[in-house]
């Protein structure tokens, strides 16, 4: 990951609690499939010990869950450059 990358996220740092998940678009607490609108219910990203995480919170039971982030980082500046994320408007984009 370049510093560019780092830098462009840097105000969606977030530090809350969110349980990894394996199955990436797919919430680990309540099982509901979210490849559709996971960017949409993206909260940030979190540094862990298993590396940068991207924090998705569940439309359907509101707990956090976490997938690797590192290469989700454009998906998820062009999802909010859009306005189709419900936690950041258009002009907080990077």
């Amino acid at each position: 990951m370049e510093n560019e990358d780092l830098k462009s996220i840097s105000k969606y740092k977030i530090e809350v609690y969110a349980k990894y998940t394996k199955g990436v678009y797919v919430c680990p607490h309540c099982g509901n499939d979210m490849l559709d609108r996971f960017y949409s219910n993206a909260k940030g990203f979190k540094d862990s010990h298993f590396g940068l995480m991207l924090i998705i919170e569940c439309d359907k039971c509101f707990e956090n869950f976490c997938s690797h982030g590192i290469g989700q980082i454009p998906y998820f500046l062009e999802n909010v450059a859009k306005g189709k994320n419900k936690f950041f408007k258009p002009d907080e984009a990077a």
